[in-house]
């Protein structure tokens, strides 16, 4: 990651784009790691299709798409590879994320507002709407120090595995 991350900066690129030239093979890693290469192509591949199926619709939700990309990249198995017994736990953190996902759609959904005739506004896709109303609910202010308290943890500890 940290390769892709100083190419995107080099060429002022985003990540995606970066990946993207990776994958075409416009540059390599210093040294050759096939697996990596494979494992990238295959996340990209998984974030393509989850795009697709959030467009048709045939992803209805943020806890389904979350359930899709874990299936995708067969996440337990990795998490019960790496982390045996102890999986369980981080596994138990992605189900109380896909929870969590579905508690904010339905209080998203219980507070849409009216169509007061503005015309034409775009709309907002099921992962615009829920990382906007995550972002709202989580920078919350820290009464003790008065720091802003982001709470990225549940999500930053599943991406992390």
């Amino acid at each position: 990651m940290a390769v892709l991350l100083k190419h995107s900066e080099s060429k002022s690129l985003s990540m995606w784009d970066t990946i993207h030239a990776f994958l075409r093979g416009e540059f390599r890693f210093a040294t050759v790691d096939k697996q990596a290469e494979d494992n990238i192509a295959a996340f990209t591949n998984t974030i393509k299709v989850a795009r697709e199926r959030l467009v048709s619709q045939q992803i209805a939700s943020v806890a389904e798409l979350i359930e899709f990309v874990r299936e995708s990249v067969r996440y337990d198995a990795h998490l019960r590879k790496k982390f045996g017994p102890e999986a369980d736990d981080r596994i138990a953190n992605v189900e109380e994320l896909k929870t969590f996902a579905n508690e904010i759609a339905k209080v998203t959904n219980e507070n849409e507002l009216p169509d007061i005739g503005l015309g034409e506004t775009p709309e907002e896709s099921l992962l615009e709407r829920f990382l906007g109303n995550i972002t709202l609910m989580t920078d919350v202010q820290d009464g003790d120090d008065g720091k802003l308290d982001n709470v990225w943890g549940l999500t930053s500890h599943c991406i992390d595995g």
